[in-house]
C-alpha cells in the first residue's frame, strides 16, 4: 500500500516563521517570546485569542516557544491570503485542542523525568506515548485521532523548519478508525418533515417582518439554506455577498458558489431564482435564492458599516458586553438558533427525544434524500455535494430507518427431522447453500423461466425457504463470512443488503432450536466454514 504523503497545511512561502532566537547547533529555543497572547480575531467559531502563557515554566519553554511560533506565522500567513493558506477556523483547533493537550502532557513528561523538555525529546517515543496518553482519557476514539492529526500538523510545521525530524510519526496509529462511530444520523422522514415545517413556518415570519436581522433569523435563514442544499459549516456561514451569480444559460436560475476550503475548490449549485417572497413557504430548493436576497436586503447597512462588508451573514450584537458591535454568525450562534427552534417548535425524534440539529446533520439528510430522489444513485449524489465515492457511501449515505420492516423472515423453521412425519411438516426440501428451498424452479424468489434460484441472500425474506437443523451449519457459514466482511462491505452496503440476514438469524432462526445445537453449529461454522461460504465473491454472486 502506497505510504500517505503529508504535505505543508499552509504555503510557507508567503510568510516564514521568524526564529529570532533558534541556535543553529542545537536547533534549541531560548527564553519565551515577550508576547504569548495570539489574536485570531473574528471567524466561524467564538475563540478569538489563545494565550500560550498557561504553558512557559513547566519544564518545556523550548517547545512551547516553538509552537507558539509556528502558530504565529500560521496566523499572519492566513490574514495575508485572506485564509487562501490556511483558515483561522483550522488554526484555532490547532491551539484550542491539538496544544491544550499536547504541551501539558510534555509539561507531565518534564515532570517525571525531572529535566526539562526540549524540541530534541521530540522522537518517535515521546509521540507514542503522547498517543497511549491520548487513550487513557476520557475522549472516544473518534476524538482521540483528531487530537492527534491536529497536534501533528502544528509538529509537522515544526520539521519543515528543521527543528525536529520528520521521521517520528507511527504510520497509522488509529487503523480502521472510519469504521467507529461516523457522528449522528440522517434526519428520518418524519423528523425532516418537522424540522422543514418549523423552518418554513419561521421564514414566513422573517419575510414578514422589516429591518435588520437578529442572529437568530439569520440563524434560521442559514439552516434552511443548508437543508436545502448540503452545504458545509465552513462555507455557508462564509458565504460571501456575491455567492449567487447568472445562470449563463438558464434565466430561471441563479449559481450558488461557495467555497470549500479543505480541497481548495469552488463548489458551484443551480439554484432556481424566484421573484416574491411569497414562495419562501415552503422551504423549497426553487427558493434557495430568495432566502439569500432577503438576508441581503435586511442586513445591508449593518454590512455596509462593519468590516465585514464581503460576507452574507453579517448582524449586530443585541446583548451582552459586545452588545452594539456588528459581527459575522458564528458557529455557536447557529447553534444556539438550532437550540431555540427546536424548544420551540418541541421537535422530537422517533423515539420521542429533542432533535439534535446542526448543519452536518441536515448535509446527511440532504445527501440521502438526493440519493432517493435519483433513484438511488450514489455517484448523483456524491458529486452534487463534491464527495469522493468512498467517503460518501462511508459516511453519508445511510439505509432509512424504516427500510427494516421490509426485511421480514417469510420462510419456515423445522425443528424437527424431515424424516419423522409425526413431528414435522411434510415439506419437500432441496438443499440449497444457505439452507433448502421447497421449490427451488418456481419459488417465491426463482427466475421462473426453468432455471433453477441462484438468489440464496434473498432466502431469509423468501416464502419457499426452509431450515431445519442439518442446515444450521450452512447458515453460520453465511453469517460469519458477512461478521469477518463487514467493515469492507462499508455502512451503506451492509444496511441495504445484508444486516437484516443477521437479525433474522439471532432473532427468528437461532431461538426456535436447542441452544446446544446452535451453539455446536456457531463454533463448526467459524472455524471450518461451508466451502460455499469461504470465497467473499460469494456475497456479490448470491444478490
Amino acid at each position: 500500500m502506497r505510504k500517505k504523503q503529508f504535505k505543508p497545511t499552509f504555503n510557507e512561502t508567503v510568510v516564514q516563521p521568524i526564529y529570532d532566537h533558534v541556535t543553529s547547533n542545537n536547533n534549541t529555543l531560548e527564553k519565551r517570546p515577550a508576547q504569548t497572547l495570539i489574536e485570531f480575531g473574528e471567524s466561524t467559531v467564538s475563540l478569538r485569542y489563545f494565550d500560550f502563557a498557561l504553558f512557559y515554566e513547566k519544564g518545556c519553554d523550548d517547545i512551547v516557544s516553538a509552537c507558539q511560533q509556528v502558530i504565529e506565522s500560521m496566523v499572519i500567513a492566513s490574514r495575508k491570503t485572506h485564509g487562501q493558506t490556511l483558515s483561522m477556523t483550522s488554526i484555532i483547533s490547532y491551539c484550542n485542542r491539538g496544544m491544550a493537550t499536547f504541551l501539558p502532557f510534555c509539561a507531565a513528561w518534564s515532570h517525571a523525568l525531572k529535566r526539562d523538555l526540549t524540541l530534541e525529546d521530540i522522537k518517535r517515543n515521546l509521540i507514542q506515548k503522547f498517543i497511549i496518553h491520548l487513550g487513557s482519557t476520557e475522549l472516544s476514539v473518534t476524538s482521540q485521532k483528531n487530537t492527534y492529526t491536529l497536534t501533528k500538523s502544528v509538529l509537522m510545521a515544526l520539521s519543515r523548519q528543521n527543528l525536529i525530524s520528520p521521521d517520528i510519526f507511527p504510520a497509522n496509529p488509529y487503523p480502521k478508525i472510519n469504521h467507529q462511530k461516523k457522528g449522528e444520523r440522517a434526519l428520518s422522514k418524519s423528523e425532516r418533515a418537522q424540522v422543514f415545517k418549523a423552518l418554513g413556518s419561521e421564514l414566513q415570519y422573517i419575510a414578514s417582518g422589516e429591518g435588520s436581522m437578529s442572529f437568530y433569523e439569520l440563524g434560521i435563514c442559514a439552516l434552511a439554506i443548508a437543508a436545502r442544499t448540503g452545504l458545509n459549516p465552513s462555507p455557508l456561514l462564509e458565504l460571501p455577498i456575491d455567492c449567487l451569480q447568472q445562470h449563463p444559460l438558464k434565466p430561471s436560475h441563479r449559481l450558488l458558489v461557495s467555497f470549500k476550503r479543505r480541497g481548495k475548490n469552488t463548489h458551484i449549485q443551480s439554484i432556481r431564482k424566484s421573484e416574491t417572497l411569497e414562495f419562501i413557504v415552503p422551504v423549497k430548493a426553487t427558493q434557495v435564492s430568495v432566502i439569500i436576497d432577503l438576508v441581503l436586503t435586511r442586513n445591508k447597512e449593518i454590512r455596509k458599516q462593519s468590516k465585514y462588508s464581503q460576507f452574507l451573514f453579517v448582524g449586530k450584537s443585541r446583548g451582552g458586553r459586545s452588545r452594539g458591535e456588528s459581527r459575522r454568525l458564528t458557529n455557536r450562534l447557529l447553534s444556539l438558533a438550532a437550540d431555540e427552534l427546536m424548544n420551540k417548535y418541541k421537535l422530537e425524534d422517533d423515539d420521542g427525544n429533542p432533535i439534535n440539529l446542526n448543519v452536518m446533520r441536515l448535509r446527511k439528510t440532504f445527501a440521502n434524500h438526493i440519493w432517493e430522489l435519483s433513484g438511488q444513485d450514489p455517484f448523483v449524489s456524491a458529486t452534487v455535494l463534491g464527495h469522493g465515492m468512498r467517503a460518501h457511501n462511508d459516511h453519508y449515505l445511510e439505509a432509512p430507518l424504516e427500510a427494516e420492516k421490509h426485511w421480514n423472515f417469510m420462510g419456515q423453521v423445522l425443528v424437527e427431522s424431515l424424516l419423522q412425519a409425526g413431528n414435522a411438516t411434510e415439506v419437500v426440501k432441496e438443499n440449497t447453500p444457505v439452507a433448502g428451498c421447497s421449490d427451488n424452479l418456481n419459488g417465491d424468489r426463482a427466475p421462473k423461466n426453468g432455471s433453477h434460484c441462484t438468489s440464496f441472500l434473498n432466502c431469509f425474506i423468501c416464502k419457499n425457504f426452509v431450515v431445519t437443523g442439518d442446515d444450521l451449519y450452512r447458515v453460520y457459514s453465511l453469517y460469519w463470512l458477512l461478521v469477518r466482511e463487514r467493515e469492507r462491505i462499508g455502512v451503506h452496503n451492509w444496511s441495504r443488503y445484508y444486516a437484516h440476514i443477521i437479525r433474522i438469524v439471532d432473532r427468528q432462526i437461532a431461538p426456535q432450536f436447542d441452544e446446544t445445537e446452535v451453539l455446536q453449529a456457531r463454533v463448526d461454522a467459524k472455524n471450518t466454514p461451508h466451502p460455499f461460504w469461504r470465497d467473499p465473491q460469494m456475497l456479490q454472486f448470491g444478490l
